[in-house]
């Protein structure tokens, strides 16, 4: 393969294929290093296709209904509060309150007796809902 050829099917295999750099690297018969001088030569960016780990927020699901009413609880209290001061008086940061908000947190004692102190109320108060039935078919009151 000469100098241009090698380059050029490389350049489209960069472009176009799911090899990675390594592997495009053994099918031209060139070290890795090569290959990515090659991509900065050319200005070639490729990104990672995400394999697992955390999902991102926005794709979370609530955890439990129980979660989203006291998510929903901590919007009403905070009203026109910004996140970062309504988060700072709890211990935790806007994100974390955003998460709180939106369900897609387990919270944990510590969290929910913060929440609790700041709101005025036990926590027993935060957990029970008079409005959702239990297993046993009766409402709490």
């Amino acid at each position: 393969m000469t100098k241009s050829t090698w380059k050029s099917a490389a350049s489209d295999d960069l472009k176009n294929s799911e090899l990675s750099i390594s592997q495009i690297a053994s099918k031209y018969g060139r070290s890795p290093s090569s290959i990515k001088r090659l991509m900065r030569s050319e200005k070639i960016y490729r990104t990672r296709k995400r394999r697992g780990g955390l999902k991102p927020f926005a794709k979370m699901d609530a955890l439990s209904p129980d979660h989203v009413r006291l998510g929903l609880y901590l919007i009403r209290s905070r009203g026109n509060e910004k996140k970062t001061s309504f988060g700072k008086a709890l211990g935790v940061s806007a994100t974390r309150l955003g998460q709180m908000e939106a369900g897609r947190h387990d919270f944990t004692l510590r969290e929910m007796q913060n929440i609790a102190d700041l709101l005025g109320k036990a926590i027993f108060e935060l957990q029970l809902d008079p409005k959702v039935e239990r297993d046993s078919g009766s409402t709490l009151h």
